[in-house]
């Protein structure tokens, strides 16, 4: 992809306020290892890695929104050659494989993310992987797993939504993601409007009622005009 075309998918996307969320996000990170880092003496190289690390990765979750995947997938893997720990890559890289429908790859990066991290986010990706892969009885099993940590900790419903949607439950997938907005999940929802994994449930009228009250079309018309 051109890098005007980049740009010019991202205006059409309308995913420019994604993208200041995640350099927001990245700043935020960013101060957050100017400040710890020589409390622990870590050499200044150290920082330099970090910050590469990070705006590698947002790069490619830019990539993502305005769909392109393939090179967002290149950025995803740039970044994991230079830490292959870094939990936050490989969720993105397998949400840009699942979006390309390359469903085991997919699921082998979210395998590789949870065993860096046991967040249940992960969890709601690796059972829409599942779903869509047509192993519905591992995606329910999922599901099960979910509800039963719903039980003793906090579980976005965005990971039951997506879950649900990729076994074509899309009632139960709408009244989980009305959920997360009666929860003010912004950072599970707030990209509803170019969330991939959200595509089946596009022109469905309850839907886009909820996408309008979490993010007013206007509001990504006016971004899009004063972004030319």
């Amino acid at each position: 992809m051109k890098i005007e075309n980049f740009f010019a998918e991202l205006k059409r996307r309308n995913v420019y306020k994604v993208a200041v969320a995640y350099a927001v996000v990245a700043w935020l990170l960013i101060q957050a290892a100017s400040i710890f880092f020589p409390v622990f003496d870590a050499p200044p190289w150290v920082m330099k890695i970090f910050i590469i690390v990070i705006t590698n990765a947002d790069l490619g979750m830019n990539y993502y929104y305005a769909r392109g995947y393939d090179e967002a997938i290149t950025q995803l893997r740039k970044t994991l050659e230079m830490d292959p720990g870094y939990y936050y890559a490989h969720v993105d890289l397998g949400q840009v494989l699942a979006a390309k429908r390359a469903f085991g790859d997919a699921i082998s990066e979210y395998q590789k993310a949870r065993a860096l991290n046991d967040a249940p986010f992960v969890l709601g990706l690796l059972g829409h992987a599942y779903a869509s892969s047509g192993n519905k009885t591992e995606a329910l099993k999922i599901l099960d797993q979910l509800k039963e940590l719903s039980s003793q900790r906090y579980v976005s419903m965005y990971s039951f939504a997506i879950v649900y949607l990729a076994l074509d439950d899309k009632q139960e997938a709408f009244r989980s993601l009305e959920q997360s907005y009666q929860d003010r999940a912004g950072a599970d929802i707030g990209w509803i409007r170019v969330d991939s994994l959200l595509d089946p449930l596009h022109g469905d009228p309850g839907f886009e009622a909820l996408a309008e009250k979490i993010i007013p079309a206007r509001e990504f018309a006016k971004a899009s005009t004063t972004s030319k």
